[in-house]
């Protein structure tokens, strides 16, 4: 549908342009400060440690079994993206011999704007294993996993941030289709099963049940700004928002439309609990694949997919959605501009014609593709090579990682890692882990930059400077049956 509002123009087209480039610039400011993800994967040849098969769930912990310490199991939070580093939003000024942010000059922004992307995913994440544990059956394994994951993916176009920017004049236009959020918040219930079919092939599957608490996402966006004249600009748009928020409220004028959003307080502790913790009604399921083909005694190619599932979203609902066209000619500041901010406003709720919903929705979850080959030269070292590829946000991220894994001592392993992700070529990762008797604690970490710059004169610290990402895992086990001695028992040992 379209409108054309009867509102007279003065000369103050110039004046909205201009409130529309300041405000942009604060929101992108906003956005390349934004920290956001990537999921460990030096874990994935780390067969020592019984979560690796969290990675392909074909592969089998080196102990008959094992219990992960409650909540301390797994700790993971990861952070990145695939356009801006910490160079990009804090530029070293050769001149000034001091760091500078994006908007310092016309030509720094322009180079921060050229670094962008057609579409910049920003993510992060974090994951509690709860309870974990697993045990050996002859040929098989079977594992156990209860875990909160929270993870958040952000789309934002570089239309967009040169729209901020630069703002808008006549016959430009920008389209911002791919403008989106995908925020989770489920607890994960799952059983993994891997069989050893022969000497040489392993198969695993795991079935994953899945309780929605919380999300956030856009379902369609179709934005179009563009100005035909130097007196108009021209929006049309089309969205559609689903949100699973516990008390959150949308309220809708006499007609329907939606008027206003608030988050309703909780009456109590114990609510909160029930209402987002204890939350089971939005229910969902999922599965994961692997296998692992062993060419020798020494070398091995294995691959795995994660997260083919859904969560349909059914308790606290509401879906946003609506779309037109507005005209916009200003607003005549010799009138009162309250009357005339009211007025605009009117007629937007008029045009874009808003409808609140209620009905259950569904969402998918990111699915990923890992392939690995492995060869283990002797029992001090192995080395591995892994692809990961994610879908998000119907954009296709990739990560290649290197590692080596030396066995220095029974009760000790190290992993040095180097990943090529987000076209950053200086990510180097490292691992402990440390076994003293049944107890076991790892601690990992693959975006340990390599290049730190600190400014003369300045009060601040040494900062990563070319680093776009960021991850930790850490956590505790008890492991049973991998002590070495056994061999002769037909007990595979725990290390070498």
């Amino acid at each position: 549908m379209q409108y054309k509002p009867n509102l007279k123009s003065t000369n103050n087209m110039e004046s909205i342009k201009f409130f529309f480039r300041i405000s942009g610039i604060i929101v992108f400011t906003f956005i390349t400060h934004v920290v956001s993800g990537q999921q460990n994967n030096s874990l994935y040849f780390l067969d020592r440690v019984p979560q690796s098969i969290q990675l392909n769930p074909a592969l089998q912990p080196s102990c008959k079994f094992y219990f992960g310490f409650p909540a301390l199991s797994g700790i993971e939070i990861n952070a990145g993206n695939n356009a801006l580093g910490i160079r990009d939003v804090l530029i070293k000024d050769k001149d000034l011999d001091m760091l500078v942010t994006p908007l310092y000059s016309e030509k720094i922004s322009r180079d921060a704007l050229n670094k962008l992307r057609k579409n910049n995913i920003f993510s992060s994440g974090a994951q509690l294993d709860l309870i974990s544990f697993g045990f050996k059956i002859k040929e098989s394994y079977v594992s156990f996993l209860i875990a909160d994951k929270i993870n958040m993916n952000v789309n934002i176009p570089k239309d967009l941030a040169t729209f901020v920017y630069d703002g808008i004049d006549v016959g430009k236009s920008y389209t911002f289709d791919r403008i989106g959020v995908n925020a989770n918040y489920y607890r994960e219930y799952s059983i993994g099963y891997s069989e050893k079919l022969n000497d040489r092939v392993s198969f695993g599957i795991r079935g994953k049940m899945l309780f929605g608490k919380a999300n956030i996402s856009s379902r369609q966006n179709e934005i179009t700004l563009s100005e035909p004249d130097r007196e108009t600009l021209q929006l049309s748009s089309s969205i559609k928002m689903n949100s699973s928020l516990p008390h959150f409220k949308v309220y809708t004028d006499p007609s329907g439309k939606p008027d206003s959003t608030d988050f309703e307080d909780f009456d109590d502790g114990e609510a909160f609990v029930e209402d987002l913790f204890l939350l089971t009604k939005n229910k969902g399921f999922a599965f994961d694949l692997g296998f692992q083909y062993n060419i020798d005694d020494r070398s091995a190619l294995s691959a795995s997919i994660l997260d083919l599932g859904y969560i349909n979203w059914k308790t606290n609902v509401n879906t946003l959605s609506g779309g037109g066209d507005y005209y916009f000619h200003g607003v005549n500041f010799n009138n009162d501009s309250t009357d005339e901010a009211e007025a605009i406003l009117d007629t937007l709720k008029d045009v874009y014609d808003m409808t609140v919903a209620n009905d259950p929705y569904s969402t998918l979850l990111n699915p990923k593709l890992y392939v690995g080959y492995s060869y283990s030269p002797n029992r001090f070292f192995k080395f591995g090579l892994l692809s990961r590829s994610e879908l998000i946000l119907k954009t296709l991220r990739q990560q290649f990682t290197g590692s080596i894994t030396m066995y220095p001592a029974q009760i000790l392993s190290a992993t040095v890692s180097y990943t090529v992700a987000n076209r950053m070529y200086d990510n180097l990762g490292v691992s402990l882990t440390l076994r003293t008797g049944p107890f076991q604690m790892y601690f990992m970490s693959e975006r340990i930059p390599l290049f730190w710059y600190k400014v003369k004169g300045d009060n601040i610290p040494f900062i990563p400077y070319y680093a776009k990402d960021v991850n930790f895992r850490m956590g505790i086990n008890f492991v049973f049956g991998a002590n070495p001695r056994r061999k002769l028992m037909k007990d595979q040992p725990f290390l070498e």
